[in-house]
């Protein structure tokens, strides 16, 4: 059985690496090469798109760009929950609140 193999490319040069995985998880399709100048918002759509993200900072700020991400899947949770017993309208009159005040029309849930 061979092991599976993990790409990216950091800058012009492309590396390579061997996956090993306690769970037997396949390694992500597209790994990118993030530092410590990522935003935590891009970093959130990559991860959310499925993007290995290949960290090549230190531990700390690490550490930071993982909580700040997690505050953005929690406020992310936080809004699609709707009760699944509030009238029509209720959820109408949200959204046009949202949209006077400047959000999204997907964030009015």
């Amino acid at each position: 059985m061979s092991v599976p193999r993990l790409e990216w490319t950091a800058g012009t040069a492309a590396h390579d690496a061997a996956w090993l995985s306690g769970s037997g998880a396949l390694p992500p399709r597209r790994v990118v090469a993030v530092d410590d100048t990522i935003r935590a918002d891009d970093a959130f759509r990559l991860a959310s798109e499925s993007v290995g993200l290949l960290w090549g900072g230190d531990f700390q700020n690490a550490r930071q760009l993982l909580q700040a991400m997690t505050r953005r899947l929690n406020k992310q949770t936080e809004r699609s929950r709707l009760p699944d017993d509030m009238p029509m309208r209720e959820r109408f009159n949200r959204y046009r609140q949202g949209r006077r005040a400047g959000r999204a029309p997907w964030a009015w849930c």
